[in-house]
């Protein structure tokens, strides 16, 4: 699994409209300005200040976007303070000379051709006040701003921006995010007859746990975080997951696992250490949602065991 399997797959963000997907702040959408690599962000407090107001369109859906100046658009920053006194056919041609890789970069990332009408009015008529224009960077890759914009959003072009694949997976509002976790120890396999006589006092072998020597915390190499109730995490990587209805012994507390770890699981790079565990931890066996019994992590001659304390 990638990084994008697993927002599809986690809360909150299987559930995120494209509008909660670009209000996020990991949302940076990977893009190119002509050569160079980059990336739009949507993090910006303010609107552009005395901007130059275009009215476009995505294909057939109008729009209005508000260019900040800059530097990279070197000619039209020349005549920026003095700009209402050039005529508007001479300004929208600096556009078209100097704003040609940017206008290029929102056709990509909306996936729809746009198109420059002319100048937009200052009321804003061009878009509904439901698609208020929205504040927009677009960054280099070493984080340097090069230039600021505000867009407004047709549907289309939000569902293509506000894609879940745009979130940065490394921003601490993604990476942080926890999820709760049952811990499996062992898929104990019992017959019927030997299920029905389970009482309390017995004991349930557990090989897969290692007990413990010479003090030492017990610790359980194959266990298995099953996140969400959908998500299998383990040493090994991190799988799709359902409940196959057989014998499970897991924690009775609950654990948690972040998005980081599992991104790193995932990609091969996670610990591979042990699960620690507590000697005398709270287990419980399980069938499908059903427990069946429950008691504590135990040893018997040395061998981990399930200490049945309940059924």
């Amino acid at each position: 699994m990638n990084d994008l399997d697993l927002l599809s797959a986690l809360p909150p963000f299987r559930d995120w409209t494209p509008a909660d997907v670009l209000a996020s702040p990991a949302w940076a959408m990977p893009c190119r300005l002509g050569a160079e690599e980059g990336r739009l962000v949507c993090d910006g407090a303010l609107l552009p200040a005395d901007p130059l107001r275009l009215a476009v369109r995505f294909a057939d859906d109008p729009a209005t976007l508000a260019l900040a100046d800059s530097p990279l658009f070197p000619e039209l920053h020349a005549l920026w303070p003095a700009r209402a006194e050039v005529p508007a056919p001479v300004l929208l041609a600096l556009v078209e000379k100097e704003c040609g890789p940017l206008l290029q970069l929102l056709e990509n990332a909306a996936g729809a051709q746009l198109a420059v009408d002319g100048l937009a009015d200052a009321g804003g008529a061009e878009h509904p006040a439901s698609r208020p224009p929205r504040p927009f960077e677009l960054r280099r890759a070493s984080g340097d701003v090069l230039c600021s914009f505000a867009l407004s959003l047709p549907p289309a072009v939000l569902a293509s921006f506000g894609r879940l694949r745009n979130l940065d997976a490394s921003h601490p509002s993604v990476r942080d995010a926890s999820f709760p976790a049952q811990v499996q120890l062992a898929a104990p396999v019992l017959s019927e007859a030997d299920l029905a006589s389970v009482a309390p006092g017995d004991h349930v072998l557990l090989p897969e746990v290692d007990p413990g020597a010479g003090g030492g915390a017990p610790t359980c190499a194959d266990a298995v975080r099953i996140v969400d109730g959908r998500l299998a995490a383990t040493a090994a990587g991190v799988a799709p997951w359902s409940d196959p209805g057989t014998l499970r012994v897991v924690l009775a507390e609950p654990a948690a696992a972040t998005f980081g770890e599992l991104s790193a699981l995932a990609a091969g790079g996670g610990a591979a250490a042990p699960f620690p565990l507590k000697a005398g931890a709270e287990l419980a066996l399980l069938r499908g949602g059903a427990v069946l019994a429950s008691g504590r992590l135990d040893a018997v001659a040395g061998q981990a065991s399930f200490a049945v304390e309940s059924v």
